[in-house]
């Protein structure tokens, strides 16, 4: 392939995936550590950065910085001018393995192809559209290894600056980093015993004995300077997290099998495919990866093992890792990503040259071939669950739930949010109060129910909203509240539970100084309160009452949903919620006639259709059906009317 040929498809393959990141950027929210991101790499002077974050987050100072001038740039308030900077930085990474995957080779077809898949690649493109480091670290990282074959191949002065310069940045941007640098050592050091020492791209090695000796040597020196670089960083700003304790991690300790069902397939594919096709995938995976390492084994030993290292030692280094530390996770070795797609790239230009004089390289470059169908395949599926299918967002849609907070609270109200979730205050600007509530796993149950009841005592109506995290203080706060309060308002915004709860003891400002009216001569309505649809599809009605005195049987309140002939039922009634005052926790032939009791329901709207309704209340006997009448003479009050959309 030519060089100007090369050059415009590499153009064409950077705008596609340029294109894919930028595609729905802003389409989910943060997740909890983007919008950590955001409030405290961005959002805040490096100078409380570093003597606050810095000192319980281990992340590189250079990754603060960038953050900071990003911040300080674009702003800290929106989501697709945050995430730009992921997309510019993973998009280097294009043209990066375009750049490694020829140096590699030789071959401008290999880089050329392997800039294709990283530019498809899900699990690069799930990175882009995130606001952390790790898009900017994978695309550091191949500039990484292909400065270094710059100086494995030609060890000449500006190489090595160049190496120096950006395997230094690269540390400085994401500690994981030193495992690509440990890797370019041992290579350096097992190369010299595999296969002949010629001078070329696809020895990739210095040509003579002496040479070898000397370059080991100076590469080892250099190597050691920076990892001295970086580790110096880490102990003039962290250091303090050395036999602390204070950072264990934050995810997952190892665990064998998720080598085979999660690293391997996420690496390869994204994390956006369910585990039963990872499952299946997982044999046809490994007979690819198997047959590609053998042809380029066959072709160039030095080559295979430069990818062999790269995509072994990252795994093994991130189990013994993981064993003190919960990082077991994908996302910390995707410096061996590019290794995979090398693997496949090289194989498959291999056996094609071969393939013209050999039945049986032909029948490999066809397997070869069809695997990379497969893997365009397998990521466009994954990609199609990352963009449209909400199982796999990152994220809830915070903005939403905090969109129907600000809507529907109010001051000297208090919101406890029990997912502990950074995106949840990224986006909150409600007028109640907050608060987050277990704080952390080790919070004792005293002194969560010790909040609660002041917060009773102080404000109007608590609102418990989100999910606790599974920690074992979880569940305290919907116990108590379910059993120390009424449940007066209960919905949800893309699954996040939203509910508001208030005293059982009425407070005066609820209602209204006179009755609205009157059922028999018994029951006072002395208020109401009419929510708009809720966002899980029904009406909320609060009613007050003032018993006058008890009725000789229970009744049964009943609430209706009144509009046009309803088809289904022929008659104008389209919904319904029917039950005794408070769901049966007071009855009119036992309650108290010196306090007023608020009511609920709820109106569901399945099958109603668009249209504007009126709301009638009203009570029955449900033995006989008799209603009790109000004071205007009729058998039900018309509260209100509602527009359904």
């Amino acid at each position: 392939m030519k060089r100007h040929t090369s050059l415009v498809w590499l153009v064409i393959v950077i705008l596609l995936g340029f294109a894919l990141r930028l595609y729905q950027l802003d389409a989910v929210a943060f997740r909890g550590d983007e919008a950590f991101s955001a409030q405290y790499w961005a959002g805040q002077p490096l100078a409380t950065t570093f003597s606050t974050i810095a000192t319980i987050e281990p992340h590189p100072p250079l990754t603060y910085i960038v953050f900071r001038l990003w911040g300080l740039l674009v702003g800290v308030q929106t989501v697709f001018a945050l995430r730009l900077l992921s997309v510019l930085s993973n998009t280097v990474g294009i043209a990066a393995m375009y750049a490694l995957g020829k140096r590699l080779t030789g071959d401008r077809r290999v880089g050329l192809l392997s800039a294709a898949m990283w530019a498809l690649h899900p699990f690069q493109i799930w990175h882009a559209q995130d606001f952390r480091n790790y898009a900017l670290w994978a695309g550091l990282s191949v500039l990484t290894l292909w400065t270094a074959l710059r100086v494995f191949q030609h060890p000449i002065r500006k190489n090595w600056i160049l190496y120096a310069i950006v395997a230094t940045v690269t540390g400085y941007v994401f500690y994981m980093e030193l495992i690509t640098i440990g890797i370019l050592g041992l290579y350096v050091l097992i190369v010299p015993f595999v296969g002949a020492r010629r001078a070329s791209p696809q020895n990739i090695m210095p040509d003579s004995k002496n040479v070898t000796l000397a370059f080991t040597i100076r590469w080892s020196i250099l190597n050691a300077a920076i990892i001295g670089l970086v580790f110096a960083a880490f102990f003039v700003t962290q250091g303090n997290l050395i036999g602390s304790g204070s950072y264990g991690g934050t995810t997952d300790g190892f665990e064998l099998s998720q080598y085979a069902y999660r690293f391997l397939p996420v690496l390869n594919f994204g994390d956006t495919l369910s585990l039963e096709f990872r499952q299946i995938l997982l044999p046809i995976f490994l007979i690819a990866f198997v047959t590609a390492w053998l042809v380029v084994l066959s072709h160039n030993r030095k080559q295979a093992l430069f990818l062999t290292l790269l995509t072994i030692v990252p795994l093994i280094m991130i189990g013994i890792i993981s064993t003190g530390m919960n990082i077991f996770r994908p996302r910390y070795v995707m410096m061996s990503s590019p290794a995979y797609i090398l693997l496949l790239a090289a194989a498959i230009f291999i056996t094609y040259d071969r393939a013209k004089s050999s039945f049986r390289q032909r029948m490999v470059w066809l397997l070869l071939t069809g695997f990379f169908v497969g893997w365009v395949a397998i990521a466009a599926i994954s990609l199609r669950n990352y963009y449209n299918n909400p199982i796999y967002h990152k994220a809830p849609n915070w903005s939403a739930m905090t969109n129907y907070l600000r809507d529907n609270t109010q001051v000297g109200e208090v919101v406890i949010q029990t997912a502990v979730d950074s995106a949840y205050g990224f986006y909150y600007d409600a007028p109640a109060d907050d608060f987050a509530l277990p704080r952390s796993p080790e919070q004792s149950a005293e002194e969560i129910v010790a909040n609660l009841e002041e917060w009773r005592d102080r404000y109007s109506s608590l609102w418990v909203v989100a999910r606790t995290l599974q920690w074992a203080n979880a569940g305290i706060v919907e116990a108590w509240v379910d059993e120390n309060m009424q449940l007066v308002r209960d919905t949800a915004t893309d699954g996040l539970p939203i509910r508001e709860y208030k005293r059982w003891q009425v407070e005066t400002s609820e209602i209204a100084d006179e009755a609205l009216t009157s059922f028999g001569t018994s029951i006072d309505l002395v208020g109401t309160r009419l929510f708009a649809p809720e966002p899980t599809g029904e009406i909320t009605l609060w009613l007050y009452w003032h018993p006058q005195e008890i009725t000789e049987e229970p009744f049964t309140v009943f609430v209706q949903l009144i509009g046009d002939i309803n088809p289904i039922t022929g008659s104008p009634l389209w919904s319904q919620d029917d039950h005794p005052p408070q769901n049966g926790r007071v009855t009119t032939d036992l309650w108290q006639t010196d306090i007023v009791y608020r009511d609920i329901y709820e109106l569901p709207l399945e099958e109603v259709a668009a249209g504007s309704y009126e709301v009638w209340v009203g009570f029955y006997n449900p033995v006989t059906g008799e209603r009790l009448l109000t004071s205007d003479g009729n058998d039900y009050y018309a509260v209100g009317t509602i527009t359904v959309e």
